[in-house]
């Protein structure tokens, strides 16, 4: 023993004394069987955020975190131009750095902290080409996934490929990264190879939904030889940025989304920009630090490949699927709901962002739905907006029952109501609840189609497009709907009292079928009597399955505008379009408002052919994936003393989701409201930063305060319509990372774009006048970018008996703007000045 330990110190100084020599001739990597090889580890991951403008590319402080401790490979079997090791980590030490602010920099250890101390986990085995390549891995599935992730980016860091000395070569490697093209090259004799690759040389990544489109990355690695042939020294350098949140499936910018949002360009626009992204830069190194023989030889090499046979085994891309992460858990889901059902925070902007965190947490477990059910059951004693928020959060959650049984089973119309227009943003609705809005629709049996039927019909007709709905489902759901349409396209008299609900009933039909799209209801099935109805608000929501079908829900408001057409003869029009934008590069939205107003009256006859119609639409940019959020209309049009067009009309999240004709004509003003919360996007995507993987995540929910206003008089010749959005778009971004279940950090980027935009447009017959004005008004905007720690107690017994510490945060970076209250147009114009 005394002799083995004698040659592998010689060995070892061997190393040392000609790691700098190199190995320019060498072109075959060398190790010696029963032989360990130990290395020191270091590394370091962090998440922070990049600013985008005007200093592009400039990072700022984030979440850092650290890790070092000890490998050893044992070098077990050479066959066939390949080496096999069995290797683990001893000695971890995870640290965190200072970046919150006033604290001083922790730690916490995990391991005996000695050589030799309890390993990290089971043995994890790899095979190493005498190339450098590594084509195979083989781990335990009862190995942790927080261990087996530092094993794999310690056998990722080692891959490599030997290039003679001045030469460079290219190669596909399949790693923790993903399969790519990498470039190798030696400069010189010294015995170092480096690779580079970046993002647009990534063929897949181990998370599928991620696309080279999503985000930048600077990879360098370099691996040191020496004579004796095996690494004395490697290390992986990598730098990542989030810079498009946008699936692959998604549609691009043009398709139904405002060129402001996609090009920056607007007429109206906040005077700072928010222009921060997220990014993480991961740095792992490992150095020879002793060559031995095998102490205890722990696994023969015969047998090497009957254990083998029973272990998970594949690429390191393969072994590298995203990890589960917590990224967006919440540990007191208690305590956060009964905060967002009360309302009681004092802070705005995490007021704002603790909705949307506790929706994705939802969806991501859905048994803590349980927690709602307490404050569902006190629902008379809480404000309209915590009633539609509680909603929106029992559909995000898909639970279901709590729907019914306290939404769509109240004794209340206005809470069903509410339930309802929540019912519409369920992912995977279950037969109870859709069984529930299809005797909703269907509650008159007759041709009357108030709010609540209207509502049921159309969120009954978006759950119809999920993905989820089994083939008995989707029949039922059509036989509904083509039912409908034949009886509410039935002709009947215009001295029935009827008409006005039955072509109520008509639209919503049409609307429903909208949004539950082409595969359930194709084009061709949709009457063509409908196309050529008397009613125009029949006739336009015709045209708007049309748009729909085509250009799903990515189509714009160009649908709203059909009932138009009826009215392009008058002669005498004005229209006015403008774009309010809000925010930055990395996070914006715009709000798109136009006006029409047209009449035939030449101010002497005694009776007018007039339209008018005020839409807002609004669209929400987050790290360059573009979404239309909502889209609001009131369109009264008279023809011959008769109306010829009349509705309201929201749209959220690609699916209309409220439709009703306005009262009877009144020389008294009328108000229409409505409140409704609806979590938007999310998305989450894992990616490798040399240590680790660590995850990103985005979302937007809409909080909408919407009315229309009306007011119809014979009497003066005159008619008004106005809508008025107050609205929300609230947002987060994280970049989580989760070091061994030991500590948890990273950054967040979170706030809300808030703006009420308010057209109203009149035709004032009595003073031959077209009025218009646009009112637009916000309260101070803020972001917020703040980095987050917590670390895991853990007692020895019972075993595994751990919870996370509180939660600290600290802002690093804000962004603000002023309040602003602004006239962006009022004027009155001469009929008879228009043309």
């Amino acid at each position: 023993m005394a002799a083995n330990r004698l040659i592998a110190v010689v060995l070892l100084a061997a190393v040392v004394a000609c790691a700098a020599a190199g190995a320019a001739a060498q072109q075959e990597l060398r190790y010696t069987v029963g032989y360990t090889y130990a290395y020191d580890l270091r590394a370091s991951l962090d998440a922070k955020g990049r600013l985008a403008h005007p200093s592009a590319g400039t990072r700022v402080d984030g979440a850092d975190s650290g890790m070092s401790g000890t490998v050893l490979a044992r070098c077990i079997a050479e066959r066939d131009g390949s080496y096999y090791f069995s290797l683990n980590v001893y000695d971890v030490v995870v640290s965190a750095g200072t970046s919150m602010g006033s604290e001083e920099g922790e730690e916490e250890e995990s391991g005996s902290g000695q050589l030799g101390g309890q390993p990290m986990g089971l043995d994890l085995f790899f095979q190493q080409n005498v190339s450098g390549e590594i084509p195979s891995v083989w781990y335990d599935l009862r190995d942790t996934q927080y261990h087996l992730n530092v094993k794999l980016a310690v056998v990722n860091a080692l891959q490599t490929r030997l290039v003679p000395a001045g030469r460079t070569m290219h190669a596909v490697e399949s790693d923790c990264i993903g399969t790519h093209l990498s470039t190798f090259r030696a400069p010189n004799s010294a015995g170092v190879v480096y690779k580079t690759y970046t993002e647009a040389d990534v063929l897949s990544f181990p998370d599928a939904r991620l696309s080279p489109a999503n985000v930048r990355i600077e990879a360098l690695g370099s691996a040191t030889l020496h004579r004796s042939g095996f690494i004395a020294e490697a290390s992986l350098d990598e730098t990542v940025a989030l810079v498009n949140i946008a699936p692959a499936a998604a549609r691009p910018c043009g398709s139904g989304i405002p060129s402001s949002v996609c090009t920056g360009s607007s007429e109206v626009a906040t005077p700072s920009e928010l222009d921060l992204d997220l990014g993480s830069h991961g740095k792992l190194s490992l150095k020879l630090k002793d060559v031995m023989p095998y102490s205890k030889v722990q696994i023969a090499a015969h047998t090497l490949f009957e254990t083998l046979d029973r272990l998970a085994s594949g690429s390191l891309a393969d072994a590298a699927t995203a990890a589960v992460s917590s990224t967006g858990s919440i540990e007191d889901v208690a305590a956060t709901v009964r905060t967002v059902a009360t309302g009681h925070v004092a802070d705005s902007v995490r007021s704002l962002a603790l909705f949307n965190r506790l929706a994705r947490h939802l969806r991501a477990v859905p048994g803590d739905a349980s927690y709602l059910e307490e404050h569902l059951a006190r629902l008379d004693a809480l404000p309209p907006r915590n009633r539609a928020a509680l909603f929106a959060l029992t559909a995000a959650a898909g639970a279901d029952d709590l729907l019914l049984r306290y939404g769509l089973g109240s004794a209340s119309a206005d809470t069903r109501l509410r339930a309802t227009l929540a019912a519409a943003q369920v992912t995977a609705p279950s037969a109870p609840l859709l069984e529930s809005l299809r005797h909703a629709s269907l509650r008159n049996n007759a041709a009357v189609a108030n709010d609540e039927q209207c509502a049921g019909l159309l969120a009954y007709g978006a759950l119809l497009s999920r993905d989820g709905i089994d083939a008995d489902q989707r029949s039922t759901g059509h036989k509904t709907l083509s039912s409908l349409l034949r009886s509410s396209l039935l002709p009947l008299s215009p001295k029935t009292a009827a008409v006005s609900e039955a072509n109520s009933l008509a639209e919503c039909a049409l609307l429903a079928v909208a949004n539950a799209g082409p595969r359930l209801f194709p084009l061709e099935e949709v009457p063509y009597h409908a196309f050529t109805h008397d009613s125009p608000a029949v006739a336009a929501a015709a045209a708007y399955v049309v748009n729909t079908h085509l250009a799903g829900d990515a189509s714009g408001v160009e649908g709203f505008y059909e009932s138009l057409a009826n009215f392009t003869d008058l002669g005498r029009n004005y229209t006015f379009d403008r774009v309010v934008r809000l925010g930055g590069t990395a996070v914006s939205a715009s709000f798109d408002v136009h006006l029409y107003a047209g009449t035939n009256f030449d101010c002497k006859q005694p009776e007018i052919d007039y339209a008018a119609s005020a839409t807002v639409e609004s669209s929400v940019s987050l790290l360059g994936f573009s979404r239309q959020a909502f889209a609001a209309r009131a369109l009264y049009g008279r023809r011959a003393g008769r109306a010829a067009a009349d509705s309201a009309l929201v749209r959220v999240w690609g699916k209309v989701l409220y439709s009703r004709a306005f009262a009877s004509p009144s020389c008294v003003p009328r108000v229409e409201e409505i409140m409704h919360v609806a979590p938007g996007y999310a998305v989450d995507y894992t990616l490798w930063v040399s240590v680790i993987p660590i995850t990103f995540t985005a979302s937007v929910s809409l909080e909408l305060d919407l009315s229309w206003g009306w007011r119809v008089c014979d009497a003066d010749l005159s008619a008004a319509v106005s809508v008025a959005p107050s609205a929300s778009l609230v947002f987060e971004g994280a970049a989580q990372i989760d070091l061994l279940n030991v500590l948890r950090t990273g950054v967040t980027l979170h706030g809300a774009l808030r703006s009420e935009v308010v057209p109203r447009v009149a035709v004032e017959g009595a003073r031959c006048e077209i009025a218009a004005s646009v009112k637009n008004q916000s309260p101070p905007l803020e972001a917020r970018f703040e980095t987050f720690r917590a670390w895991a107690h853990c007692r020895l017994l019972p075993r595994g008996s751990c919870h996370w510490g509180k939660e600290k945060r600290h802002t690093l970076w804000s962004w603000e703007t002023a309040g602003y209250n602004r006239t962006l147009l009022d004027g009155h114009w001469k009929i008879s000045d228009l043309r």
